[in-house]
This record gives structure tokens, sequence and C-alpha cells, in this order.
């Protein structure tokens, strides 16, 4: 009794792991597609309405949730949070500005640098 439960066990183990292990199929480098594909960014409409573009940079609209000595963090009206380099800036938290900035909203690597924050009229 003991050896076929052990045995039906082995059994079953065995079956798990060569169905949990399936073959990888590698393609060669030197098979492979030469194709490039290009990445595309897709911007929400709050994005491209909460971003416009002047002389001096773009131009963020949003609501300040977070003000440090060396930055301010605000949410567009797109939801999402952008975090601006910029010194000594007067706002407070939950004032509505408009950021002059220089970089790429839609780029994660980029860095937001403010060089004017001003409060946006209601």
């Amino acid at each position: 009794m003991k050896k076929s439960v052990i045995t039906l066990l082995v059994v079953t183990a065995i079956l798990g792991l060569t169905a949990c292990g399936g073959k990888k199929e590698e393609t060669p480098m030197s098979e492979a597609p030469s194709t490039i594909v290009q990445e595309e960014t897709v911007v929400s409409e709050a994005t491209i309405e909460s971003e416009t573009e002047n002389s001096e940079g773009q131009v963020f609209t949003g609501t300040v949730e977070e003000v440090k000595s060396f930055m301010v963090i605000a949410t567009g009206e797109d939801g999402n949070a952008y975090s601006f380099e910029i010194e000594n800036a007067a706002v407070a938290v939950g004032d509505k500005v408009q950021i002059t900035y220089t970089g790429n909203l839609t780029d994660m690597d980029s860095t937001l640098v403010a060089s004017k924050i001003e409060k946006a009229v209601k």
C-alpha cells in the first residue's frame, strides 16, 4: 500500500514538473527579423489640454500637491502627478498653478525643470 501511494505521488510530481517546464524556443540572432519597431507614446487629451508651449518652454496647468525646497509636485488635469525642479517656489499645497518648464511629461526618464511658477487665474 505504501509503495503504491509513494509511486503515485512520484508520478504526479514528475508529470507536474514536466507540464510546467515546457521547452523555450529561442531564435538565433542571425535569424532574428531585422525590422525595427518605433515605440509610440499615447498622451491623454487631458495632458494635451494642460500642456501648451510658449517661447520660454512648455506650460503645465495643475494643482500643487507637495512643496519642497528644491521641487514642486503638481497633479495635472489628467490626474497624474509630476515633479518639477525649482528653487524656493512661492506656492502652497492646493494652489492651482501654471508652471513654465523644460522637459517631456511623457518621458519617465526626463527631468522637468520649472523656470516659472504662477498661480493660475480662476
